[in-house]
């Protein structure tokens, strides 16, 4: 039996909490808000911004800060504030896009202005990426459309979608910038892949652990299923591994449960914790 008091539970959402189709099933919510009620501390954490997990997650009672778009935002959903933002360094993403432009991409860059985010693209940069902004912009209040990306003081992220072959070596080169760090990972609904860059302070794992001292917790219970989880997967004192998951999550992980379309981060938390 794993204590309520002092854990902190904290789940990748895409592939892992939500199902196939991209949704929390209802059977989950009912399930997360009971035992949320009963005193778990729950909470996600996503490769999502605030913009999309928000949306996802409205059926959930979240009462502890979720950890967003990989660690770059710990925002609390209760007071609809951010509680922490890891900005890029200025002074590097000059040469981030430099290193795009040798292969001939733009990525897209996330700006935090005030309490909204605004998303920079080039049209027509990858058919992958124009799917994408497709996606998002029925969420987003703001997108703007750029030739070139530029230096910006609020930058939170600069992220491309692709296929895997033309984002490996920006991947490999990215991590030769010192200051900086990226996930490369697959898309948990598709072929493509996300290139994501970041400052070395954010990533699931820091802004976990730095979630976790912040409320006093004694130990992490983390949830993943891809690249971008291997980290926290790794620091949790227990990382559970979706059956669905990667090769190198599988690996990563203490324990593997069911895949995510069967409830399974609820079913599991519910049984160990011999809360309900």
């Amino acid at each position: 039996m794993i204590e309520f008091e002092k854990t902190l539970f904290i789940s990748d959402l895409d592939g892992t909490l939500l199902d196939k189709e991209g949704f929390i099933t209802d059977y989950t919510a009912d399930l997360l808000n009971r035992l949320i009620a009963g005193g778990m501390n729950f909470t996600i954490g996503t490769a999502r911004s605030l913009v999309t997990a928000a949306d996802i997650m409205n059926k959930v009672n979240l009462k502890i800060p979720a950890v967003l778009s990989n660690g770059i935002m710990l925002y609390d959903m209760q007071s609809q504030q951010p509680l922490l933002v890891h900005y890029l360094p200025k002074e590097k993403t000059s040469q981030i896009f430099n290193l795009f432009e040798q292969y001939h991409l733009v990525p897209m860059a996330y700006l935090l202005e005030g309490n909204e985010i605004t998303l920079r693209y080039k049209p027509n940069n990858t058919s992958e990426q124009n799917k994408f902004i497709a996606d998002r912009r029925r969420k987003f209040k703001d997108i703007i459309e750029i030739e070139h990306q530029t230096e910006q003081d609020n930058m939170m992220l600069i992220n491309i979608v692709d296929r895997y072959g033309p984002l490996k070596n920006i991947h490999e080169a990215i991590e030769d910038i010192e200051g900086i760090s990226s996930v490369f990972y697959r898309n948990s609904y598709n072929d493509d892949y996300f290139l994501e860059i970041f400052s070395h302070k954010a990533g699931k794992r820091n802004t976990s652990l730095y979630l976790k001292d912040l409320l006093g917790m004694e130990r992490i219970v983390a949830f993943g299923d891809e690249d971008n989880d291997l980290e926290l997967l790794k620091d949790a004192d227990l990382g559970v591994v979706v059956e669905n998951g990667s090769a190198a999550a599988k690996k990563a992980a203490d324990i593997i449960i069911g895949s995510n379309f069967e409830n399974s981060v609820a079913d599991y938390i519910n049984r160990v914790t011999l809360k309900l």
